[in-house]
Order: C-alpha cells, then structure tokens, then sequence
C-alpha cells in the first residue's frame, strides 16, 4: 500500500483539512524533529498533536527499531480530567477505526484507505499485533477505573492521564501500581515515549523533572533503541507564558 499523505489520513480522521500548522507539526513529527513548544491559541486543534503523532508512527513503521525516530507509546497528559476524558474518546474512536476500518464508514468516511493503511502499519510494529490490534487506547485518572497497560512495550499505544497518574509513574510511584509493576510502569513512561503536555504552563514541575532526569547516565543504548526514543521527549502544548526552544506557533501561516 502506497504511503499517505498526513493531509489525507487527517480528513478522514477529523472529517476536516488541518490546519496550516499542523501539516507543519506532521513534517517535522515524520523526521523525528517535534518542536519544544506548540504554541498555538486555544481553540485551533493542539490536540490534533495526537493525529500527528499517531501518523508518523506509521509512516516509520518499517524503518529498524534502531533507526526509527517516531516514539511507540504518545502520552497526553493534562492537569485537566474533563481534557483528558475528551481527547480520550477521540482516542477510542481512532483505535476502533483502525483496528476495523469498515466501522468508520459506518460514521460516514468515505476515505478508508488511510485508515486501513495507519492500521496495517502499526500493527506491523507490535510482537502480538494480531491478537491486541494496531493501537491499544487507556486512561489514568482519579476517579475512573485505571485503564490497561500495553500488553508489551512494542505494542504502538495512546495513553491519556493526569499530571499526576504520570508523573508518579516515571518516579517509580505509579498511583495504582503495585510495588512489583513500578518498575515497568516506569519504562513505559519513562523510555519510547512521547508526552504532549497541554497546559504546560501549569505544570511546571513536570517539565523541570523531566529535564533532571534528562542528566541521567543511560548507557548507550543505539544497538536497542534510536537515541531520540531512548528518553522521554516531552512537547509542551501552550500559548501562556515564557517559550523556549524551538516553539511552533502560526508565523508563516
């Protein structure tokens, strides 16, 4: 099956064309070049962030796992349970398109195959792709059953939580984890991940913890994993505040 465009694979997700900016996001997502910074006013699609992502995990589907840029596991992880409920449907939604692409028809997509391609593609990624699906789909936070893990740390994953339910995962204190599974909720945190970070600016301390951590001594672990996916990359998703780094915002839109 012939590559898709991010273009495409996003109408028939959304039902829309993206935005300028976000194509932009989609271009440097694919060569593993995610920006520090989204810094896009509320109410024009940050969280279009996770259609991204989603879609240059596939479109890297076939590069070694030594070479591939594109995280396994994207987290969104807002301080906010009515956000992190929200963009959790949208994920239910994805994950149930491609796992059946014939159920998206049903909602009225006319446009199937980037569906069925995203969704060969990440299946192809995960050791029991065949018996889990291409994209497995959970929640972390209060209130609310905790959701499943990935079934193992190939398997390609969206993970909605809290700052909280992250956070004390990647300090080995996961909230709901027993003492024996700290340690793998850990790594799923902690390595192979992307964390989208909306409304950053409120969650300050993840952010600097996150860069202590980035001090650590890992070793050298290119003969397992790309270097870019051996530590947590963190994306904030704000207009507030101070940016630094390399911020996507919509000059040149």
């Amino acid at each position: 099956m012939a590559e898709i465009t991010f273009e495409r694979f996003f109408r028939a997700v959304r039902g829309v064309d993206p935005f300028p900016w976000q194509s932009r996001l989609a271009a440097l997502a694919a060569e593993g070049a995610w920006p520090d910074v989204i810094g896009v006013p509320t109410g024009l699609g940050k969280t279009a962030a996770i259609d991204a992502a989603v879609w240059a995990l596939a479109s890297q589907a076939g590069i070694p796992p030594e070479e591939r840029a594109a995280p396994t596991r994207i987290w969104y992880v807002v301080n906010r349970r009515l956000l992190v409920d929200g963009a959790y449907a949208h994920g239910l939604r994805l994950a149930s398109w491609l796992s059946n692409p014939d159920s998206a028809r049903a909602e009225g997509v006319e446009d199937l195959e980037p569906i069925a391609w995203a969704g060969e593609r990440l299946r192809s990624l995960a050791a029991f792709g065949e018996d889990f699906g291409p994209l497995h789909v959970t929640r972390l936070r209060g209130g609310a059953d905790l959701g499943v893990r990935p079934p193992d740390a190939s398997q390609p994953a969206l993970i909605f939580a809290t700052v909280p339910m992250y956070a004390s995962r990647l300090l080995f204190r996961g909230y709901g984890s027993s003492a024996s599974m700290r340690p793998i909720d850990a790594a799923l945190a902690g390595i192979d991940s992307l964390v989208l970070l909306d409304e950053a600016h409120l969650a300050r301390s993840l952010i600097k913890v996150v860069s202590q951590l980035e001090e650590a001594d890992i070793g050298d672990p290119s003969r397992v994993i790309a270097a870019t996916r051996a530590r947590t990359r963190i994306v904030q998703l704000t207009a507030t505040g101070e940016a630094s780094g390399h911020v996507l915002d919509l000059t040149g839109d």
